[in-house]
């Protein structure tokens, strides 16, 4: 063992604490050489841990002030930590010798009585920390010794007891199960005397807590080895320990100890929630009295709350925080209690008192006022934040909307709640009280946050009349108060019923929204005028609403107007707003037009191509382009641009990416004479980008730009012709043919298909017998060997869009290639492989196109009886055998086995299941209207009103046009997207079961749900 010397340690510690001072220092370079001063001291210096020891200690008069021993406590843990044994992270450097442990051990046990609680808190982790890697392997003397220190449990022990208590927490922790189980009965006893104890402070009650939800988690993870491991706690311990922290609970003081211990005690009940025991029978009444405190304590924290957090001038800063940090806690119990779905009965029956608790503590802190005042920009993360008490609250109000087992009696609850509430805010106004607004502002803010949800529950229970009283009485009064985070709460309420306002009312909400939007608006006031304009337009994007459509000129310049003066999150939602208001209404950028180009060009490149700009940016460009919008400016504004990026003149890492992207947006849409200029200035810049075969993303954009051209501009791209003569047509083939290289594995087979099929349906006249043939045979070769399924999908579309434009032509091909890939003909390896595949197409164009295909080879075999077609078999339905869940084991052992069926029955199978998903769709169409009227009267006026924010928030044109937007840039053949494909599919369905062969041939296939659909159908 190492001997200490008193006045070597002396010496020693002298050294060291110049050094361990510095380390504290604010001046960089002095820190930065202490730092290295100490790694030379931890290397070199076989003492070093013991030196460390007797500093944190203040071992035999070593004397120093208390930050240098609590930071040599930490660097101790530290070093422990690191090399203690073989197995920690620092043990190839060196390892702690059990001389020195024996040493450490016997100098740093004394430190748990000290008196200072962060010195002895820091010397606790250090004991902590050996015995987290000792105790499974020889220090198992450690607990006798901790058990001393804990049968005392009176005031003059209390640190002691803290440092002790900790360490065990720790032990308790490392334990193996079987050595847990021994030692529980040994420390359990003295745990609960620690909580009981009348002597012994909160925080030392806290430590016990600590410890104790360790040893529950400990039993309750055995649940999955042995449910009788669980009879090791005392019979009625849970039921006993509940008692008596409720009745901790119950303290009528409320200053930062208590709170602190409260706060931990809830900590403790919440991890209990899910604790099961075969000795413990009542456990769901044990959790019914909880929730009985639980509402209690909501209810009488509230004064403290108030006088500790939203009046904070009289407040302690330390017991205003732990009461926040305490209701937090209380709030986290109770949506466990929630989620798991055991309680409902009790929170049916107190919803009314819940709900109300819940708004009141939705209100604004003082800190929160002055965040958001000082920083306005924070208000758009407030409504998504998840760490609060106000957002907590909110979130166990969303949930209640959701859970089918409370959401009939919250729904019954809330709107009353809140008009109470309401009027107890215009009491308190009228009563003096400075703070009154905040409450009405919890109660907009509950409204109009996460609206979609909120309103959607509103909207099942209450009236148009009652919605228009609560708006004229509250809302719209306020929208015009000289409190901006009131006022423009209110405004966002308005606009989330903006469909319902009359004329008048609609009329001064969009003169209230528009003057703060101008750049020397109150920056709260216009972010919340812009949250609000986006809520209302985009649900309205047909622009249907008068009000609505004769104010977006006005909202539009204002809104273009103000772009200049935003930055981070509003901009983005600022050009959100505007590509939705393009999107209603694209001539609404014709007196802005240049500015409006100008103003994108500068800010994608001051933000470095930001990605949400580049959306939004590609939406207008989208918009204005079928109507031919802003030509002239694009012209002047963005073609430069573009093409000085191709041409590779100064270009800065990304910007080829999204000239590519903007040119493609561009080129989609344009019309004569823009697109032939398009083609002339920008064609071959463009070829130049193929010129890296290196970068897929850059192929990926080049080759979707060629395909834009070659859907506005096909018969331009016939008599262009570059410097060597080519014209576009040859070009654009030389780089199909480069792209089917079987050399080039970069990953650019996932959008090549989509370009070659564009390609063959503008321009197959034009090719040879020999050409055709070389790019069919290439993409049959490609999909072949591609092992990736993104790949084959892409490659796979040209065949789809061949078998459309000719089926028996594309037929005849196959049929005639004289290859085989994996002993299937190229004509039945093509469709097999389109209908293993139909299911993981991830647009609906593509999915369309696909059964679109299908169904005309399905129609095309039975019609010519196809010899080939019809002799194809495919893989059916899977044959389930009998035993139960498969294992692992038995997957390897027998792989699925599936049923081989005719191509012709595969096809109409998937033709019924598609038919059988949009009727599925209908139902849940059908029950969102059911539903809406539940819990109503039966009075059928009141079923007029029930629905009346069906087109904000369930608006199935808007969901169209957001869908085909979003496809719009995946069409390759427009025609497909005329076709009606539920009548389409429907009527073949019913001409292929008018056949003779019907009955003999497809029916004794079907599983029950086909057969139920095409029953259903039939009937129709």
């Amino acid at each position: 063992m190492h001997e200490m010397d008193p006045q070597v340690m002396k010496e020693m510690a002298a050294r060291y604490v110049p050094v361990l001072t510095n380390i504290m220092a604010p001046n960089n370079q002095v820190r930065w050489n202490a730092e290295k001063q100490i790694v030379e001291l931890k290397l070199g210096e076989v003492l070093y841990p013991q030196v460390l020891a007797s500093i944190a200690i203040a071992w035999n008069g070593i004397d120093n002030s208390l930050t240098v021993r609590q930071l040599a406590a930490v660097l101790l843990r530290r070093y422990v930590d690191q090399h203690w044994n073989f197995h920690c992270d620092g043990a190839s450097k060196l390892v702690i010798g059990d001389d020195m442990k024996k040493s450490l051990m016997q100098i740093m046990m004394p430190s748990l009585s000290e008196p200072d609680p962060k010195i002895r808190d820091a010397n606790a982790h250090v004991i902590a920390c050996m015995a987290k890697w000792e105790w499974n392997d020889n220090w198992q003397d450690l607990l006798p010794t901790i058990l001393d220190k804990l049968c005392h449990p009176h005031k003059e022990f209390d640190g002691q007891i803290q440092g002790s208590i900790l360490v065990l927490n720790e032990v308790c922790h490392e334990m193996l199960f079987s050595d847990f189980r021994l030692a529980l009965p040994q420390f359990l006893p003295m745990v609960v005397a620690i909580l009981t104890s009348d002597e012994l402070s909160a925080f030392c009650k806290i430590h016990a807590l600590e410890c104790l939800t360790t040893c529950i988690n400990k039993v309750s993870s055995t649940v999955d080895r042995n449910d009788q491991e669980k009879n090791i706690l005392p019979a009625g311990f849970m039921w006993k320990i509940t008692e008596m922290l409720i009745a901790l609970l119950r303290s009528p003081k409320w200053d930062g100890e208590t709170c602190g211990l409260k706060h931990q005690i809830m900590t403790f009940l919440t991890s209990t929630l899910t604790f099961k025991s075969p000795i413990e029978t009542n456990s769901s009444a044990r959790v019914v009295e909880i929730l009985k405190v639980v509402w209690e304590l909501l209810g009488e924290a509230k004064e403290p709350y108030m006088n500790g957090f939203i009046k904070d001038d009289t407040a302690d800063t330390t017991s205003s925080c732990t009461i926040y940090q305490f209701v937090l806690s209380v709030l986290q119990f109770v949506e466990e209690v929630f989620e798991c779905g055991r309680y409902n009965k009790l929170v049916n029956k107190s919803m009314g008192g819940m709900v109300r608790l819940l708004v009141f503590y939705v209100q604004l802190s003082d800190g929160e006022v002055e965040q958001f005042t000082l920083d306005p920009d924070d208000l758009c993360e407030d409504d998504t934040s998840t760490t609060s008490v106000r957002s907590q609250c909110l979130h166990i109000l969303e949930n209640s909307c959701d859970f089918s087992h409370i959401n009939k009696s919250f729904k019954t609850a809330i709107f009353s709640v809140l008009q109470e509430q309401l009027q107890v805010a215009q009491e308190m106004k009228k009563s003096g009280e400075s703070n009154w607004w905040k409450l009405q502002e919890a109660c907009y803010y509950v409204i109009s946050c996460k609206q979609d949800v909120m309103l959607k529950c509103v909207d099942k229970v209450v009236g148009k009349s009652d919605i228009l009283q609560l708006l004229s009485n509250f809302v719209i009064p306020d929208m015009n108060s000289d409190i901006p985070l009131l006022a423009s709460r209110a405004i966002l309420v308005c606009s989330c019923f903006s469909s319902l306002l009359p004329e008048k009312d609609a009329a001064q909400l969009m003169t209230c929204l528009l003057p703060p939007i101008s750049p020397s608006g109150n920056e709260i006031m216009r972010i919340f005028s812009v949250r609000a304009i986006y809520s209302m337009y985009e649900k309205h994007r047909t622009g249907k609403t008068l009000i609505l459509d004769h104010n977006l000129p006005a909202v539009f310049e204002a809104c273009f107007l103000c772009v200049p003066s935003l930055d981070g999150t509003l901009l983005e939602l600022m050009f959100e707003l505007i590509s939705i208001l393009v999107q209603i209404n694209p001539r609404v950028t014709e007196p802005h037009g240049q500015q409006l180009m100008q103003l994108m060009l500068d800010l994608i490149q001051n933000k470095r191509c930001d990605i949400l700009l580049k959306a939004h940016f590609e939406l207008i460009f989208n918009s204005i382009g079928p109507y031919g919008g802003c030509v002239e400016a694009i012209k002047q504004v963005w073609i430069p641009f573009i093409c000085q990026v191709l041409n590779r003149v100064n270009i800065e890492v990304g910007y080829t990416e999204l000239a590519l992207e903007m040119l493609t947006c561009i080129v989609r849409h344009a019309k004569e004479p823009f697109n032939k200029y398009l083609l002339e200035q920008c064609f071959t810049p463009l070829l130049k980008t193929f010129q890296n075969p290196e970068d897929a993303v850059i192929y990926f954009c080049a080759c979707e730009c060629i395909r834009a051209f070659l859907r506005s501009s096909a018969q331009q791209l016939r008599e262009f012709r570059n410097a060597q003569g080519q014209s576009g047509v040859e070009i654009i083939h030389t780089i199909i043919l480069h792209l089917l290289n079987p050399n080039l594995n970069f990953g650019h087979n996932t959008y090549v298909g989509r370009l070659i099929a564009s390609y063959l349906l503008n321009y197959s006249e034009l090719l040879s017998i020999q050409q055709s043939d070389v790019i069919l045979k290439s993409t049959l070769a490609k999909m072949y060997s591609s092992r990736v399924p993104s790949e084959t999908e892409s490659l796979m579309s040209v065949f789809i869009h061949l078998f459309h434009k000719d089926v028996s032509g594309t037929c005849t091909y196959l049929q005639g290639l004289e290859v085989v890939f994996g002993g299937k003909t190229p004509l039945e390896y093509v469709i097999c492989s389109l209908c293993d595949r139909h299911g993981y197409f991830f647009t609906k164009y593509d999915v369309r196109a696909s059964l679109i295909a299908l169904s005309k080879i399905l129609e095309f075999g039975l019609t010519t009886k196809h010899q080939a077609l019809s002799t194809i078999t495919t893989k059916g339905d899977e044959i389930f055998e009998e035993g139960g869940v498969r294992t692992r084991q038995m997957a390897l052992d027998r792989p699925r086995v599936f049923r081989q069926i005719p191509l012709f029955v595969r096809v109409y199978k998937l033709l019924l299941k598609e038919i059988s998903h949009q009727d599925k769709d209908d139902e849940e169409s059908d029950d969102d209207d059911f539903y809406a009227t539940d819990g109503d009267s039966d009075d059928d006026d009141d079923d007029q009103q029930i629905r009346f924010l069906d087109d904000e928030l369930n608006s199935d044109e808007g969901d169209c046009d957001c869908d085909d937007d979003e496809d719009d840039d995946e069409i390759v053949d427009t025609t497909l997207m005329e076709i009606d494909l539920p009548q389409f599919l429907s009527a073949l369905v019913k001409k292929i079961a008018a056949l003779n062969e019907h009955q003999s041939y497809f029916v004794p296939h079907l599983n029950q749900y086909e057969s139920a659909t095409l029953k259903k159908l039939l009937a129709s």
